[in-house]
C-alpha cells in the first residue's frame, strides 16, 4: 500500500513539473492613462509599468526597470517601452530594429502562435510607436488596432536563460487604453503558446491521484 502510495506522489509530481510551470495573471482592467486633450499631461507619458513575474502595476518608473523584467504601456497603449531584462517580439530582428522606422514595431501575435527562441526579440531597452494599425486594409502585418484586445510576445531574462509569455492589452487612440491579462513560462527555453493559462485539467488531474491515494489509505484502515 505503501508503495501505491508513493508511486500516487511521483505521479503527481512529474505531472505538475515535466514541462514547468505557467503562470498567470489576470490584471481585470487596469486602465493604461491617455489624456487626449493634454498629450504631453506627465501621468499620460508615463502610463504604467507591468512587472511580469508577479503581476505588480506602478504608475511611475520603478527604479529596477531595467534589471526587473518590467513593461511599461502609456498614451492609452500607443507607446509601449521595455527594460534589458524584457525583450519584446518585433517585427524585425534584434540587429536591424529602429523605433524611429515606421516599418519597425513590437508585434500583435495571434492567439496559438508558439513563443520560443526563434522569435524575432528587441536586444534591449527600446520603445514601439509603429504597432497601431486601422483595423482593415493595413499595409502592415500583425499590428494593434485601436478599440480591440491584442498580444504582445516576449522574452525575459531568469538569470539561467530566457522564458517567455504574453501580455493582453488594448489600446485607444481616443482615451484610455485596458491591460487584461499576462502569463509567462518559469522554465527556461520552454515555448509557450499565445494565450496559454494554467489547463483546469491539470488541477484535477492532480487533485484525481490525490483522491486515489486517500481512497487506499482508508480502504486499508478499514481492512
Amino acid at each position: 500500500m505503501k508503495s501505491l502510495l508513493a508511486s500516487c506522489v511521483c505521479a503527481a509530481l512529474s505531472f505538475s513539473t515535466a514541462s514547468g510551470a505557467i503562470v498567470h495573471f489576470d490584471l481585470g482592467s487596469v486602465e493604461i492613462p491617455r489624456n487626449v486633450s493634454d498629450p504631453s499631461d506627465p501621468v499620460n507619458l508615463a502610463g504604467i509599468y507591468i512587472n511580469i513575474l508577479d503581476g505588480t502595476v506602478a504608475y511611475s518608473a520603478p527604479t529596477s526597470f531595467n534589471t526587473a523584467p518590467w513593461l511599461n504601456l502609456f498614451a492609452g497603449g500607443l507607446g509601449i517601452s521595455n527594460g534589458d531584462a524584457l525583450r519584446p517580439w518585433a517585427s524585425v530582428d534584434a540587429v536591424s530594429y529602429d523605433p524611429d522606422t515606421e516599418t519597425h514595431y513590437f508585434l500583435n501575435v495571434a492567439v496559438g502562435t508558439l513563443i520560443n527562441e526563434t522569435g524575432q526579440f528587441v536586444g534591449g531597452e527600446t520603445v514601439s510607436f509603429n504597432h497601431l494599425g486601422p483595423a482593415v486594409d493595413d499595409p502592415l502585418p500583425h499590428r494593434f488596432v485601436s478599440g480591440m484586445t491584442g498580444y504582445l510576445a516576449f522574452a525575459y531574462d531568469t538569470g539561467a536563460g530566457d522564458a517567455f509569455g504574453w501580455l493582453s492589452f488594448m489600446p485607444n487612440d481616443s482615451g484610455p487604453g485596458m491591460s487584461f491579462a499576462l502569463a509567462y513560462s518559469d522554465t527556461p527555453g520552454e515555448s509557450l503558446l499565445v494565450g496559454a493559462i494554467p489547463e483546469p485539467a491539470t488541477f484535477a488531474a492532480l487533485a484525481g491521484l490525490a483522491g486515489l491515494g486517500f481512497a487506499a489509505t482508508r480502504r486499508r484502515r478499514l481492512s
